[in-house]
């Protein structure tokens, strides 16, 4: 009975403060250990940002490199200026033709060389003589409020950029009132505007020290701590009120959008395009969707873009026929959802040849 009870007794943990502190403590280090091999191999990279005077911007702070695993899974090389996949924009001599957007072009979900950008080049040198150099300039949470504001920074840091393509991924990019940019805002009241805001991202240099020690999950968990909130009320949540103005119909809509057009066609002297990435094929219900639900906004917008002289693509054919003809989805990742989300390799070639085969037209002035 005796040596029975010192057992347990051996078994028996102790409970102190300390104890129970060393104990959690102990746990927590360890856990850190096994995550942070794990986590180099199936978390995204966590970049940090610089000021850039050139540009007078926040940018990808240079020389960094990418590893994107969430979505797809590439490396991506950043350049000068925050340019992706093109290590210096200022030493191409070649005419340049620059693909601005989010992260639809920002791209972090295919290599370098599977970017609409690369492939725009290597089309070009294969069906035409002339030398066009295609530059990824796109980060992810810009609008076209922010490429109105970059424009004339990026045409002083690279004069050879012949034409701006605009890569429209969604219409919350072009669309007033939604969402802000990295630094600015496209409003539509008291009357349709570009604002600035202005963007400083803080603990960039922590930022890049995690990173740089593979410990993306840290950095991850400290930004998910910062955003989370507690509600005491009951009853439901209340929607952000971020899209509490919006253009009363098409005419408040068509109103919004000609200024845009407009404002976008007198900040440079260059050609301008905007290509407008269809959300097709679609898998619903177990069913492929084929037809854009975002037709008449299609429409619309187009045409203004035609009247005032800038050139559009639609790319909704483009993404049904390689469906239809080959069985493939233009947007979607092994590691996702198949039709949902970024383009992916096949998307971005589809872009880069629309682009090509419109210049190549000699349409808007090119």
């Amino acid at each position: 009975m005796a040596a029975r009870e010192q057992t347990q007794d051996m078994l028996t943990m102790p409970t102190g403060p300390w104890t129970v502190f060393l104990r959690w403590g102990f746990g927590f280090v360890l856990a850190s250990f096994l995550i942070w091999p794990v986590s180099t191999m199936f978390l995204d990279s966590e970049c940090e940002n610089v000021w850039d005077p050139a540009v007078q911007e926040y940018v990808l702070r240079p020389d960094q490199r990418f590893c994107q695993r969430t979505e797809g899974w590439a490396v991506t090389q950043i350049g000068k200026h925050g340019i992706l996949g093109t290590a210096d924009i200022e030493t191409i001599q070649d005419p340049i033709v620059a693909f601005w957007g989010d992260s639809y072009v920002e791209a972090l979900h295919v290599p370098d060389e599977a970017k609409m950008a690369a492939q725009f080049t290597r089309a070009c040198r294969a069906r035409t003589r002339r030398p066009l150099v295609g530059v990824n300039i796109g980060y992810s949470g810009r609008n076209v409020a922010d490429y109105y504001s970059l424009i004339p920074a990026y045409e002083r840091v690279a004069p050879s950029i012949v034409c701006h393509v605009i890569v429209v991924g969604h219409f919350e990019d072009i669309l007033p009132d939604r969402f802000d940019g990295r630094s600015n805002r496209f409003v539509s009241r008291p009357q349709p505007a570009f604002v600035h805001h202005g963007w400083k991202p803080r603990w960039q240099k922590i930022k890049g020290a995690l990173d740089s020690l593979n410990l993306q999950f840290v950095w991850r968990l400290a930004v998910d701590l910062t955003e989370l909130s507690v509600r005491l009320r009951p009853g439901p949540v209340p929607a952000p009120g971020n899209e509490d103005v919006r253009p009363d119909g098409d005419l408040g809509l068509q109103e919004a959008w000609s200024f845009l057009i407009t404002a976008m066609r007198q900040r440079t002297d260059r050609p301008l395009l905007f290509v407008y990435l269809a959300d097709v094929p679609k898998i619903e219900n177990g069913r492929v969707r084929l037809d854009n639900p975002e037709q008449r906004r299609t429409e619309l917008f187009g045409d203004l873009c035609r009247r005032h002289g800038v050139g559009f693509i639609d790319m909704t054919e483009d993404f049904v026929r390689l469906y239809k003809t080959k069985g493939k989805l233009a947007r979607g990742f092994a590691n996702g959802i198949p039709g949902r989300g970024h383009i992916n390799a096949d998307g971005h070639r589809l872009v880069a040849e629309a682009v090509l085969l419109h210049l190549a037209n000699g349409s808007h002035g090119f």
